[in-house]
């Protein structure tokens, strides 16, 4: 309730619900006290039907912790910390009878061979909720999603379902020329809006940041090899070559590590070389293919990187 408040702070306008095992059946049970006026959909993640039940499969004592008022448990191999008040909340719990009430869109996902929450429990809510009610099988997926292809096809089959109910985005910060960036996603992460499109710019997790999107470094690259990859297919077509596309490999010389343990006040900060590696690819003759390496460094980005720069700050 407390994320949910938060993001309807933030964005004021309807959000996406998404929870994975007993997350799943606490978004269940809270979409209901946030007002269905609120909430665009509901994603659940090999959820529990039977809430109560659910304790039975935590390695861990509840009796301790409904005397203690805390306590560690195990789920699913990793360890937990649970309340009296969860423990308490969870045995009065009746999901099923919430999800009747739903009266928002729903995505229901679960594995068939889940050992944790096993599949019953995703036909009983299924069976529990109104349409429009959505179920995809996370086929040979574990109950906790550790495979990395499991987990990316999870959030690949949540967004695009979601974005059919999510309301129209914010165009509000798109720009007539050039990006605006702003930043708001994490420790890094940073939002980049051009005219007609928009994305999230991060750090690896390896750096502090979220690896939500490229680093700096990478849309600078991109920059020049997209542009160079453009430049010369145009050329090759307006002269007829027999060109199938190129393969464009850009690195800098610059440690991203080091870079980011300098103090912003710090000179000499600027990338000292870009390695840009061309692969063509077609029936080319020789003279071609030198011809088309000669291009590629007419590119507009290539000429604004080694022209004489200047950015003017306001």
């Amino acid at each position: 309730m407390a994320a949910a408040q938060n993001l309807l702070d933030r964005f004021g306008s309807k959000i996406l619900l998404v929870g994975h095992s007993l997350g799943g059946a606490a978004v269940l049970a809270a979409a209901d006290d946030l007002g269905f006026e609120h909430v665009a959909g509901i994603a659940t993640i090999a959820a529990p039907s039977d809430v109560p039940h659910a304790l039975e499969r935590i390695d861990g004592d509840i009796a301790a912790i409904k005397a203690q008022g805390q306590g560690e448990v195990t789920i699913g191999g990793r360890p937990f910390s649970l309340s009296r008040d969860f423990i308490e909340r969870t045995e009065e719990a009746n999901l099923l009878s919430e999800v009747e009430r739903l009266r928002a869109p729903i995505l229901i996902m679960h594995s068939p061979t889940d050992a944790i929450v096993g599949i019953e429990h995703a036909s009983k809510l299924f069976g529990a909720a109104k349409h429009p009610k959505s179920f995809v099988s996370l086929d040979g997926a574990d109950h906790l999603l550790l495979k990395e292809d499991d987990a990316q096809f999870a959030a690949a089959m949540i967004a695009s379902w979601a974005d059919r109910y999510l309301p129209e985005r914010d165009d509000t910060l798109a720009p007539e020329d050039g990006v605006i960036v702003r930043t708001g996603h994490g420790k890094f992460g940073t939002e980049v809006h051009t005219s007609s499109h928009r994305f999230v710019a991060d750090e690896p997790t390896s750096y502090g940041g979220d690896n939500t999107g490229p680093t700096p470094y990478d849309l600078l690259l991109a920059a020049l090899g997209t542009c160079t990859a453009m430049t010369m297919k145009m050329y090759a077509d307006r002269k007829g070559m027999a060109f199938e596309g190129t393969t464009i490999h850009v690195t800098h010389e610059r440690n991203h590590e080091e870079d980011l343990g300098h103090e912003m006040e710090e000179d000499g900060m600027e990338v000292q070389a870009l390695h840009r590696a061309i692969e063509i690819h077609g029936d080319l003759s020789d003279e071609e293919r030198v011809k088309l390496i000669a291009i590629a460094d007419k590119c507009p980005v290539h000429k604004t990187l080694e022209g004489h720069l200047h950015i003017h700050t306001e």
